[in-house]
């Protein structure tokens, strides 16, 4: 080989090995980076399963169980400057989006939002339970029925218990979703709504309404993914203006991303909900109001 090749090849030879060394030593930091992060998730206990699930497959992920409630408090009682515990969020209902738009909260923790999986709202209520006797076009609208309590979690902290109240309010008054403001919450149709629903719950009531009649509470309020069949001792309803719980993981630091979105803890998240009988997420809003209307009718909830 003439000696000007020589020098060509032991120069590319020699690229070649600095090269190689190069790509070993970003695999080593990437596996040492990855090996190295470990991430606190908060998660709602109406998600604590799913939440298990993507802990069993990314054992970086601790899961600590929280009321959104609790978690809420927690983000809007730091001092400027300060950050959370916690590096994301999993939660039923936009917990995250109202905390940062408490008005005395801090500003936006949020990096980004991951809407993981869906449920419609139900009732579920007596065979044959009338609902037509009180004159409104939906069943939601017709809450609380004269003889029974409803059975609606506390809107304070469960994202179905939210929802479903902005559902009764939306069906009582007839105003859309994209329209209610906190106006319309403080005074007027809205908050006799509220007032009257507040006075006839009963947060605690839960599926064992079945086995006695739902003599504690008349429909019960929950999502379509954990109702029962429908059979001779309960009707499963769904209600206009329909209403979605969404699943969603706020994330509070960019390195929660990629675990919670495309890796195994964040399909093993979305494989559990859709096991669970969760659909799909569809419209983020879940056909609800703006998270800051959310947070108005969760504080104007003064009941359980």
């Amino acid at each position: 080989m003439p000696p000007g090749l020589k020098t060509l090849a032991a120069v590319v030879a020699a690229a070649a090995m600095v090269g190689a060394a190069v790509i070993g030593r970003n695999a080593l930091d990437t596996k040492s980076e990855r090996d190295g992060l470990r991430l606190t998730v908060v998660c709602d206990p109406l998600a604590e399963v799913f939440c298990q699930a993507a802990a069993a497959a990314d054992d970086r992920l601790t899961i600590k169980v929280e009321s959104p409630g609790v978690t809420t408090r927690q983000l809007v009682d730091l001092d400027a400057g300060e950050r959370p515990d916690f590096q994301a969020w999993v939660s039923v209902g936009p917990w995250l989006q109202m905390a940062d738009g408490d008005p005395g909260g801090q500003a936006s923790y949020s990096k980004d939002i991951v809407y993981v999986a869906s449920s419609g709202l139900v009732l579920v209520t007596k065979p044959g339970q009338d609902f037509a006797s009180c004159g409104k076009p939906a069943p939601a609208a017709c809450l609380p029925l004269p003889s029974n309590p409803v059975g609606l979690p506390s809107p304070l902290s469960s994202g179905i218990g939210l929802a479903g109240l902005a559902q009764i309010v939306l069906a009582a008054t007839g105003i859309a979703a994209d329209t209610l403001d906190r106006t319309a919450i403080e005074s007027g149709p809205v908050d006799l709504v509220i007032g009257r629903l507040r006075r006839n719950t009963n947060p605690t009531a839960g599926l064992e309404q079945l086995n006695i009649s739902f003599s504690q509470a008349n429909p019960l309020v929950t999502t379509r993914a954990t109702a029962p069949p429908a059979s001779s001792r309960a009707q499963v309803l769904e209600s206009d203006p329909p209403v979605r719980a969404v699943l969603q993981v706020g994330i509070l630091d960019t390195v929660a991303m990629a675990p919670l979105r495309d890796l195994p803890g964040g399909r093993a998240l979305a494989r559990a909900a859709m096991d669970a009988g969760w659909d799909p997420p569809g419209d983020p809003s879940g056909g609800l109001p703006d998270p800051g209307v959310l947070a108005a009718l969760r504080e104007a909830w003064t009941g359980p």
